[in-house]
């Protein structure tokens, strides 16, 4: 504390911002600015659907929107109460079971 330059130094970092940006923050920010000259550019050049792309493009930067997960049905597997065709599925599996089984000693 008796070394000038020392106290300046360590007081140094309480007289700055404390907002740090990281380097994907000022990319992100950069790329929305642009979209959005794009976007104003598009409305004036009366260009609507190039308009909406650079509004959708800075919505998805921004975290607002996220692409549609594709929706597959799911086929839930169970069983349905029908012991009849529960026990033909079965005996059906055995036989080819037993069928690949002679198979393989047969070679």
């Amino acid at each position: 504390m008796q070394n000038t330059a020392v106290t300046k130094r360590i007081a140094e970092p309480h007289t700055k911002p404390a907002i740090i940006r990281t380097t994907a923050q000022m990319t992100t920010e950069k790329a929305i600015r642009e979209l959005e000259k794009a976007r104003k550019l598009a409305i004036k050049k009366g260009q609507a659907a190039a308009a909406v792309s650079a509004t959708i493009a800075k919505a998805k930067l921004a975290g607002l929107l996220t692409d549609k997960p594709e929706s597959k049905p799911v086929r839930t597997i169970g069983f349905d109460g029908n012991y009849t065709e529960a026990a033909r599925r079965v005996a059906l599996l055995l036989r080819l079971a037993a069928k690949e089984k002679s198979d393989e000693t047969q070679r």
